[in-house]
């Protein structure tokens, strides 16, 4: 299991650091990074596979955890691409999260490339305690290379979400289909009222997204925050959800704290 902690030491300008980061198998990690001049003490991490890609039978496992107050956010600094090959053994991706009271994380991977033969099995759980609050986007597209028309490929996708232990959102997708078209989602979690969701629609208003691009946003289940869900004709498309989640963060954080 590769690892990433944050803490936040105690005093008043204190910047969140990176208390352990422990990296074993297929993923490697950047230091901290402090690069929003309105919230200071958040760290900023890069996160990439090692080859750039999952083979068959590779299983990527993540654990990411923020202590009390700490501010931090994980960025991909590339697509990891999912190749097939002759024993169809699917890659693994599985990411475990979890933020502490008055914690906030941004995590906010590259979306994952699937070429035509592969299958992946990708999850992501967040647990909650008390106030803390969790940006997750979740992404991927197909992509044929020249030389190789896959028959299908199969993408299994789950996202579960805990607040003080008690399950609020559970979501399972299982996608066979000889094409895939860019689709992805970035999830609010621990957070939402009317101000975020009329900040976020006035956004994707705003935006002047590709032909073929739809956007939706909802209230998840049970309180557990807000969503907005995309699906695109091109995977250009999906880097524009980072306007999404710099909207969300700027509502909800700000320099003194995780929430307004």
């Amino acid at each position: 299991m590769n690892r990433l902690s944050f803490a936040m030491p105690p005093g008043v300008s204190a910047r969140t650091t990176v208390c352990e980061a422990l990296f074993r198998q297929l993923l490697s990690a950047s230091r901290a990074f402090y690069l929003d001049a309105d919230r200071p003490g958040e760290a900023t991490v890069y996160l990439q596979s090692t080859s750039g890609v999952l083979l068959p039978g590779d299983e990527a496992l993540l654990s990411i955890s923020c202590a009390t107050g700490a501010q931090a956010r994980v960025v991909g600094a590339t697509s990891t691409v999912v190749h097939g090959g002759r024993d169809f053994a699917p890659a693994k991706q599985h990411v475990a999260i979890t933020c502490a009271a008055h914690s906030t994380l941004v995590y906010s991977p590259s979306p994952i490339v699937v070429l035509g033969d592969a299958t992946i099995e990708s999850s992501v759980s967040v647990d909650l305690v008390d106030d803390a609050v969790a940006i997750v986007v979740d992404g991927f597209y197909g992509h044929d290379r020249d030389d190789h028309i896959g028959p299908h490929r199969v993408v299994a996708n789950s996202i579960e979400v805990r607040r003080d232990g008690k399950l609020l959102w559970l979501e399972r997708s299982h996608i066979t289909h000889d094409t895939l078209v860019p689709q992805g989602l970035v999830a609010i979690l621990g957070h939402a009222n009317t101000a975020l969701e009329a900040a976020l629609d006035a956004a994707l208003n705003a935006t002047k997204w590709p032909p073929d691009t739809h956007v939706g946003i909802g209230q998840l289940p049970n309180s557990a925050g807000l969503i907005a869900r995309f699906t695109a004709a091109a995977p250009a498309a999906l880097a524009l959800v980072d306007r999404v989640v710099g909207v969300a963060s700027k509502t909800i954080c700000s320099a003194d704290g995780p929430l307004v």
